[in-house]
């Protein structure tokens, strides 16, 4: 999706189950995991911004939370860098040791209190063998709790709201920031949009004033 203001009004009268407003058109659409996307369409979380309006959607197409709030009313945004949990090499190597070694252990003990069948083909009781995948499954779990990496998030903060939205820090983040200098140009040419309109009233209204005619004395 453009990110140019000048672009002419989109042919979407809706996004997902939310009408637009009248002459209102999607100028950034941004997918936590793909950044900044051709248009507001696809499943899962989206957050859109509009000439009017900044919307996100938290579930899916027709689910979910639906989050909206005009886009004048943006005063600051937050970036929140996701971070890893900086386990060293030596202690994922230290995780996977001391798997082993409670499967030996395991194992030996078994085989020495506990008879069961073998499994064919590799010449292995059943116990050691379900040992082996518990463990092997608590070293995946840990892994993965050790070496995954939290999500970061952008906050866009208003007047009496707001709005944090995920994204991947390990996707295109260059979108993070694409996608924030969007909504500030909508900001600031929803607000000039707005003082013209609001000047333009109020020159009618002293228009009006002159014309009318003066009391009779």
């Amino acid at each position: 999706m453009s990110t140019n203001l000048n672009s002419p009004p989109s042919y979407l009268t809706r996004i997902r189950h939310l009408p637009l407003l009248p002459d209102e058109w999607a100028v950034c659409s941004f997918n936590p995991d793909r950044g900044i996307i051709p248009g507001p369409f696809g499943a899962g979380r989206l957050l859109v911004a509009t000439d009017r309006r900044i919307i996100s959607f938290a579930g899916g197409s027709s689910g979910g939370e639906t989050f909206l709030a005009p886009v004048e009313e943006c005063a600051a945004v937050t970036v929140e860098a996701g971070s890893s949990s900086g386990v060293s090499f030596l202690q994922g190597v230290g995780t996977i040791a001391v798997g082993l070694l409670l499967y030996i252990i395991i194992s030996y003990w078994l085989t020495g209190h506990v008879t069961g069948p073998s499994v064919p083909f590799i010449n292995i009781d059943l116990g050691p063998l379900v040992a082996l995948f518990a463990v092997l499954g608590g070293v995946w779990l840990a892994a993965k709790q050790y070496f995954s990496q939290e999500q970061g998030a952008m906050t866009f903060h208003g007047g009496n709201w707001a709005l944090s939205f995920p994204y991947n820090p390990g996707g295109p983040t260059d979108d993070v920031f694409l996608l924030i200098n969007a909504v500030f140009a909508a900001r600031d040419a929803r607000r000039r949009a707005v003082q013209a309109n609001a000047w333009g009233s109020a020159c009618s209204e002293i228009t009006a004033t002159r014309r009318e005619p003066l009391p009779q004395g």
